[in-house]
């Protein structure tokens, strides 16, 4: 199979290409000798909805670290519409391994589950910002979701535009938290 990246997923000439040139990355690296065992071998141990996004997690890992050295960073952007990319070709790579078996109306809850664990892990690591994180889902998101999660957001006090004072204040907030628990002990 050769490697392909096909990331126009949004209207962004400059974006495309960065989102094709990353997904080169993570596609080559699902066939490069450094990985591809360790792809096999999760592709081959669970049920596609867990595997898939374990693989995933573990190529743009790997990916991550090499553009790290090099003094480089992905925007979140980029590593979302890449992401969906990598999934699409595990799939692939699972479906022509006789790894699973799938329906095409079971694709769309794995690329769901394996974003949610990737963003959920880049919350925790600190990777993904959460306000630049907004600021993505919010370009795609239908106008009717915004509005309902503006609505939501300001009935728990969240502010209708991120920004450094809604960054400050999560950051005070987790340092309160902290001491909260902190002292609770």
């Amino acid at each position: 199979m050769e490697p392909r990246a096909e990331g126009n997923f949004v209207d962004d000439p400059k974006l495309n290409k960065e989102v094709d040139a990353y997904s080169s990355g993570l596609i080559n690296l699902v066939y490069s000798r450094e990985t591809n065992g360790q792809i096999y071998e999760i592709l081959k141990s669970a049920p596609p909805e867990t595997s898939i996004p374990q693989a995933a997690l573990l190529v743009n890992d790997v990916m991550e670290k090499k553009l790290t050295e090099r003094g480089k960073k992905p925007s979140l952007d980029v590593l979302l519409n890449a992401g969906i990319l990598l999934i699409k070709e595990l799939i692939d790579v699972g479906l022509a391994g006789g790894f699973f078996e799938l329906e095409k109306d079971d694709v769309m809850p794995i690329i769901q589950e394996t974003m949610q664990q990737y963003i959920e892990k880049g919350l925790k690591d600190g990777s993904i910002d959460p306000i630049e994180l907004q600021q993505a889902t919010e370009k795609i998101m239908p106008e009717d979701m915004k509005q309902e999660a503006l609505q939501a957001g300001a009935q728990a006090g969240v502010p209708q535009k991120p920004g450094v004072g809604a960054a400050m204040e999560m950051y005070a907030n987790e340092k309160v938290k902290k001491a909260n628990a902190g002292m609770r002990k």
